[in-house]
């Protein structure tokens, strides 16, 4: 029997049974115009196996290929397991017939697996390193009592486990899946987490997703604070980091037993805290009005400035009044939006300066929806110094003499 079989395409039995070689002939077959001869269903009918299985049965008696197209890697010839490979692939070659080179299906699964057990072998050296980092910081961590942390370390670390922290309080999640906001900014968090990494308050947890660390030839040396899972690297055989956080909890709400620099450092961070809040809804404020909301170190010392007289909801009402204002000279004046908001710093210094000066009653502005507590502030204003309504309409502790801007010794 005279059997056409499809341009460019060569032939290479691997059975020795005439009857096989026959039906891959015929699976194989053209016509004079290139249309199959014989239709997958006939043959399949006639082999004895179902029509989707027809390809597979020609496949593993008879291998189809491009003999123009070598493989770069193994230097064999392109092979075709299907008709709809060969009509696929027939449309898309362009290039001359004197060799096309390209990797065969066969090398490319090769490079794959080789591929996944490099990346595999570099995870795990990247998580023995993090677990070495992890038993050093355990080594460290018996002898940190709740008491002996510093008093920002025991309220970031206790409000990190309240934003976070898993059931168990095993964990800590990554940083976009805290089920409520760690503090007032991004910005603030991320310190946040730097500082109690860097002070060894706590560690990386060794099942953090491999995207979340980086490294060097398969060695741990970087990683993004808002990715990696975190852990409180208690020891084993030491209290569990339940109770490690209970009675750093304990701690925190008998201010009568603070030391002396807690007592201080309670009201740095209180300042600090104010601010933040402040600069969260000064934030959301000139986004809300279409103007940029990065704000510079004018504003920042505008803001700064305001908080040693007034409460957060006191400059929450300088705050809004200040970007209205702006707001309302973009339209009157026809101006550029970045000049609009240049007169915000301006204008909420006028406002606190008048409000001193002539005795305002200056009206506390209540929380912002869109700027919700943060466990910072909760930890810091409620539980810790028990201040009402959260801290917001409490005064903000001024810096000491030594710390005023311009102060002499």
């Amino acid at each position: 029997m005279n059997i056409q079989t499809p341009a460019g395409l060569d032939f290479k039995f691997l059975t020795e049974d005439s009857v096989d070689r026959e039906w891959c002939r015929l699976y194989w077959a053209v016509n004079a115009d290139g249309s199959w001869q014989y239709p997958v269903a006939a043959i399949g009918e006639r082999v004895g196996v179902p029509v989707g299985q027809v390809a597979g049965f020609v496949a593993e008696r008879c291998r189809a290929f491009f003999s123009d197209e070598v493989c770069d890697v193994c230097g064999d010839p392109s092979a075709v397991t299907s008709r709809a490979e060969y009509l696929t692939r027939k449309g898309s070659r362009r290039w001359p017939r004197e060799a096309a080179r390209s990797t065969c299906s066969r090398c490319k699964e090769v490079a794959r697996i080789a591929a996944q057990q490099a990346a595999e072998n570099q995870r795990r050296r990247r998580v023995s390193e993090i677990q070495r980092e992890l038993t050093a910081r355990r080594a460290e961590f018996w002898w940190i009592p709740p008491s002996v942390l510093s008093f920002e370390d025991a309220v970031f670390l206790l409000s990190l486990f309240r934003a976070g922290g898993a059931e168990d309080l095993a964990y800590v999640v990554p940083h976009s899946a805290f089920a409520l906001p760690l503090s007032p900014t991004k910005e603030f968090d991320r310190r946040i987490l730097d500082r109690l990494y860097k002070r060894q308050v706590i560690a990386i947890h060794p099942g953090s997703s491999p995207d979340s660390v980086a490294g060097d030839d398969g060695a741990f040396t970087s990683f993004f604070p808002f990715k990696v899972h975190w852990m409180l690297p208690v020891p084993e055989g030491g209290p569990s980091p339940a109770r490690y956080l209970e009675d750093l909890e304990g701690v925190l709400t008998s201010p009568q037993d603070w030391s002396v620099d807690w007592a201080e450092d309670s009201r740095e961070l209180h300042r600090d805290v104010a601010f933040e809040e402040c600069l969260e809804y000064l934030r959301v404020s000139l986004e809300e009005h279409g103007f940029e909301s990065q704000p510079g170190e004018k504003l920042s010392l505008v803001l700064r400035s305001i908080l040693k007289r007034f409460s957060i909801g006191q400059t929450y009402n300088f705050i809004w009044r200040a970007v209205q204002n702006a707001a309302a000279f973009w339209v009157r004046e026809r101006t550029s939006r970045s000049h609009a908001r240049n007169i915000v710093p301006g204008s909420l210094q006028r406002q606190a300066e008048r409000a001193l000066v002539e005795g305002w009653a200056v009206k506390p502005y209540r929380r912002d929806r869109r700027v919700p507590e943060s466990q910072v502030t909760h930890v810091l204003f409620t539980l810790a110094l028990k201040l009402p309504d959260g801290g917001f309409n409490a005064p903000v502790p001024p810096p000491p003499v030594d710390q005023e801007p311009g102060a002499t010794s």
